[in-house]
């Protein structure tokens, strides 16, 4: 069965076939524009299904997504135990895929606006429910198309982007910063030995609001990203770039509940020690990361901006809560 191009391909007869339902749109609108890089959503009202309308994700190959989300679906997302949409097909080919998703009510969040702390919680306990069922479980590695999360970069990268980064953006502003770019092989380093603490779980590697949807429990979408690795390169992101105030440790209590509830136990003084090496690491990425990207519009700029700002945010804070990370880092 052919993938689709475009939504136009997306007709009655395709949908049939898809759904093995005797299916008939009744219309079909654009959503999400503006939120997504990568894929193009259509919600598709119809007739003879069990729902109302459907979600239909169409992305190319030509973009940085490739057929991951697709094997997510089909292979690890029902062994996840917290909301997630389901999936009634997914399919890809050689240079595109398509997923026909629940179409889930719910608020779309933005990555260019803040939470206040009762969802940053809400999303947290969402987020240790779904590492908890996969946390140390090996049956990970024979996913041959789930990425390696514990793999940094090429040398080559580490040797090029702080000086791409400065031609583009000039010095970050803090002397911290600073340090940290100037041997981004140390930084990662000494991320990587913190977080070799943990097991390995499913791990997003995206995760920011415009990936959530927020109704009676927040909603993680778009696992083109996924990969095995530590979870505290997705929980980094819930502490430090979503919310209206840094509160590190209202949020891991929150995230070891949603662990616990799939019966993992923890320790809460490593979880914290960990969590300084997904700040060094996620330092990097979001500033030496998004040197090669040049976005198209002024969300994208506004995005890469923000970026920077929560890096700098992140370990400023970070100093002060544990100083001893950067000890010897850059200088």
């Amino acid at each position: 069965m052919a993938v689709p191009e475009t939504i136009h391909q997306v007709d009655d007869e395709w949908l049939r076939e898809a759904l093995n339902q005797p299916v008939a749109i009744t219309s079909i609108e654009r959503i999400g524009e503006g939120f997504g890089l990568a894929s193009e959503i259509y919600r598709v009202a119809l007739t003879e299904f069990e729902a109302d309308t459907i979600a239909v994700k169409l992305w190319s190959f030509d973009g940085p997504a490739d057929a991951t989300e697709v094997h997510f679906y089909r292979e690890l997302a029902s062994d996840i135990k917290a909301t997630l949409p389901t999936c009634f097909y997914a399919e890809s080919g050689e240079e595109r895929a398509v997923l026909i998703l629940e179409d889930i009510a719910g608020r779309q969040g933005d990555v260019l606006a803040q939470e206040p702390v009762s969802q940053l919680l809400a999303i947290a306990t969402s987020l240790g429910r779904i590492h908890g069922s996969f946390w140390d479980d090996a049956t990970l590695d024979a996913h041959e198309w789930l990425r390696n999360g514990w793999t940094g970069p090429s040398e080559e990268w580490m040797t090029n982007r702080p000086t791409q980064f400065i031609s583009r953006f000039g010095p970050v502003s803090s002397s911290l910063g600073r340090n940290l770019m100037r041997d981004p092989s140390a930084t990662l380093g000494a991320g990587r030995s913190l977080l070799a603490e943990l097991p390995q779980t499913l791990v997003h590697g995206d995760l920011h609001l415009d990936n959530i949807l927020f109704g009676d429990s927040p909603v993680i979408l778009d696992w083109a990203g996924c990969r095995r690795g530590p979870g505290l390169q997705d929980l980094v992101s819930v502490i430090f770039t979503m919310g209206e105030s840094i509160a590190v440790d209202p949020v891991l209590e929150a995230y070891t509940s949603g662990l616990t509830d799939q019966g993992v136990e923890v320790e809460r003084t490593g979880l914290e020690q960990a969590l300084g090496g997904a700040v060094l690491w996620s330092f990097l990425f979001w500033t030496l990361g998004t040197a090669a990207w040049e976005p198209d519009d002024e969300r994208g700029e506004a995005m890469q901006s923000q970026h920077h700002d929560d890096a700098i945010a992140m370990v400023e804070f970070w100093a002060e809560w544990d100083p001893g990370l950067f000890e010897g880092l850059g200088a």
